[in-house]
């Protein structure tokens, strides 16, 4: 038992914000401490959803995260601060139901995080000009195309790539990451075949979220 009870200590110890959220994603409580880790007040938070401090390049993953109740791992992702700066920080949820109502509106959501970032990251956006500067400086000067497609092969991140809907190209991580052995057991195919189907709704929102994105630019 008191094991148990130094194990729990340790536990909590290491977190450094709480947060109550109701069933949509909005805050019904966080504690004092986010003035002094996200620069808000409490009254700036409360009332508020959460997906409007979450870094947009972050947001399908948090949706995700609490769209599927069964999938209660710790979550990565950035929370943006006042000053427009982000910290990343270490996420976990429990489910706590409200008698009296069904069981998705009657659920709040207890949100335990950790900052994992000692210092803010200085600059949450990058204008395209930042973006293009930075990036063109970077690359490697290929010699010719092939050159960069054994480079993309080869790389630890899984890159997939689709053209209306059909999955065109795969690379060397996606393929381990999906237990295929060939390219062709994925190319021509629809991207949802390899797609939980209850995460379908949540990809499809995506894509309409990105095209519209890229549509406005």
């Amino acid at each position: 038992m008191e094991q148990k009870m130094k194990d729990s200590n340790q536990l909590y110890s290491n977190i450094d914000l709480h947060a109550v959220l109701s069933s949509n994603g909005r805050f019904l409580y966080i504690s004092s401490n986010c003035k002094q880790l996200l620069l808000y007040e409490q009254k700036d938070v409360l009332g508020c959803f959460l997906k409007d401090f979450v870094h947009t390049e972050d947001q399908f993953l948090v949706e995700s995260y609490f769209y599927n109740q069964h999938m209660l791992e710790i979550c990565h992702f950035r929370l943006l601060r006042s000053d427009l700066t982000a910290v990343w920080v270490e996420a976990s949820i429990d489910f706590v139901a409200c008698d009296g109502l069904d069981n998705e509106l009657g659920r709040e959501m207890i949100l335990k995080m950790r900052v994992l970032d000692a210092e803010p990251q200085k600059a949450a956006f990058q204008t395209k000009t930042e973006v293009s500067e930075q990036t063109l400086g970077s690359l490697p000067a290929f010699q010719d195309v092939s050159e960069a497609e054994k480079l993309i092969a080869v790389l630890p991140n899984p890159l997939c790539i689709t053209t209306l809907g059909k999955i065109v190209y795969a690379n060397d991580a996606m393929l381990q990451l999906m237990g295929v052995r060939t390219r062709d057991e994925m190319i021509g195919k629809s991207a949802f075949d390899f797609i939980a189907e209850e995460y379908h709704e949540i990809v499809r929102n995506r894509i309409t979220s990105c095209s519209k994105a890229f549509q406005s630019e």
